[in-house]
């Protein structure tokens, strides 16, 4: 087994900080490290594991969910490189 690093594409969220509600808009994506044979294999059990964990911790997948857009969309993987 190889070692991946799942990454979905980037995002933008406002979490609002001001009395009127706005707020810099903050970029980011979800990323998590999965064991697998093949790219394929990591990025399937990658989206796997983030729509199995809370919302919170992975808002692409669930989001993509919601919005009843395939959550594999955009999303990649990396092969870890062992030193």
């Amino acid at each position: 087994m190889r070692r991946w690093l799942v990454f979905t594409p980037e995002y933008s969220k406002v979490i609002p900080i001001l009395d009127d509600g706005s707020s810099p808009t903050e970029y980011g994506c979800d990323a998590i490290e999965v064991e697998a044979e093949t790219r394929w294999d990591a990025i399937a059990f990658g989206v796997k594991l983030m729509l199995a964990a809370a919302h919170s911790e992975y808002p692409y997948v669930h989001d993509a969910r919601s919005d009843k857009v395939c959550p594999y969309t955009g999303v990649r993987a990396e092969l870890v490189k062992d030193e």
